[in-house]
């Protein structure tokens, strides 16, 4: 009986194989089943960009090879990219060399090309990934090609020194690279390369905001759809002069603290990645505060620059959808109540500091006094306790 259940599951398991062709040479998918039963192909861990790795490391993504010499197995899922994974005590897991994305099509020669969506995952810009829980299933029961990119995260895709050296925004230029081999490459797959359009959530909803006006998307993009996450999100933007700090922090870490420029660039590069990407906790000042510690900045006037401006003055004519959800908090919410009053308490004992470091704003400020004022009353209003001011964080993030 064991043997029948086993050959069972294993069956079910087993997906036929679709091979296709395209620019880049000969690709090996799936055949895959969407909820409502319909067949769909599905090509995973296809690269876009080469390994970011060694003297790559902090640096601009670099295109591919531009052909395969074999067939391709896109059949393998993409490595997350390595981050510190704060809801789980700390666990690091994912590989550097992490900068794949996957093509899910419900038809590969479909009668009228079709429609391309290109999704972002959130986290914070330090963790998160496209993968199961972001699957095709529910979208191939439609008519529109799904695209899941993986990009870099925490200090190895969002550490800045303000600089031409270690410039910033490598997760976004990742993305934009991403974007750029889905335009060049996706009508192999049955889509329509003038019907792209990026949506995210939180951070990926950042990132998609910020992929609708930067210099290295032109072109590139349809439609727009930022979900709970914006540009001017307290959380979502190192203001000019305050990414530098972070990373001289960081160069203290790994006595690089007597190197600027080029050579802390190559004193970085010798960093193992996993202590790289846990230097997020040496930030925190309460539970998981801040959230996003490395995040985009303004960058140099420079070739390749993926902002080289202010990007809360800068305007697109793109169609763009933006929402949010009436418990944007929720996410911190849920492990606060897990560790029970301890930390909420410290909230509540800090809470004028705390709202000025969560809001990002200046304590000398008259107006940002204002601000915590008005916020306080809002969300926070008295008699303060322990259930009123959880009540409260569920609004605010």
């Amino acid at each position: 009986m064991l043997k029948i259940i086993l050959y069972i599951l294993i069956s079910a398991c087993v997906c036929d194989s679709i091979r296709i062709k395209t620019k880049l040479g000969d690709i090996k998918g799936t055949e895959r089943k969407s909820r409502d039963g319909k067949t769909y192909y599905a090509f995973t861990g296809i690269p876009y960009a080469k390994p970011p790795v060694g003297k790559l490391r902090l640096k601009n993504p670099v295109p591919p090879d531009v052909q395969w010499n074999n067939e391709f197995d896109a059949t393998n899922p993409s490595p997350k990219c390595i981050q510190h994974l704060i809801f789980f005590a700390g666990i690091i897991m994912g590989k550097e060399d992490c900068l794949y994305l996957s093509v899910y099509t419900p038809d590969l020669k479909p009668k009228e090309k079709l429609a391309v969506l290109v999704h972002m995952h959130g986290g914070a810009f330090r963790m998160g990934d496209g993968g199961p829980k972001s699957n095709a299933d529910y979208l191939m029961d439609g008519n529109v090609i799904l695209v899941n990119v993986h990009y870099r995260l925490g200090a190895l895709g969002f550490l800045s020194a303000e600089d031409e050296h270690i410039p910033g925004n490598f997760g976004l230029k990742d993305q934009a690279m991403a974007l750029q081999w889905v335009k060049d490459n996706i009508e192999s797959f049955g889509g329509d390369n003038e019907r792209i359009t990026v949506f995210g959530i939180s951070a990926g909803g950042a990132s998609t905001h910020y992929l609708m006006i930067s210099p290295l998307t032109k072109g590139l993009l349809n439609g727009v759809i930022s979900q709970s996450g914006a540009i001017n999100q307290f959380w979502s933007y190192h203001k000019p002069g305050t990414a530098r700090p972070l990373a001289r922090r960081i160069a203290e870490e790994f006595g690089c603290q007597d190197k600027d420029g080029a050579e802390l660039l190559d004193c970085l590069q010798t960093v193992d990645a996993s202590e790289l990407v846990k230097t997020d906790k040496v930030f925190e000042y309460w539970y998981m505060e801040p959230l996003a510690v490395f995040r985009p900045v303004q960058e140099p006037q420079a070739e390749g620059a993926f902002m080289p401006f202010d990007p809360l003055k800068q305007e697109s004519t793109l169609p763009w959808i933006i929402g949010v959800t009436s418990g944007e908090g929720i996410l911190k919410l849920a492990p606060l109540l897990a560790k029970g009053d301890s930390y909420t308490q410290e909230f509540i004992d800090h809470m004028d500091e705390y709202l000025f470091r969560l809001l990002s704003l200046d304590e000398s400020c008259p107006r940002a006094k204002a601000t915590v004022k008005l916020i306080k009353e809002r969300y926070f209003p008295e008699p303060v306790n322990i259930n009123s001011t959880l009540e409260g964080l569920k609004l605010v993030r």
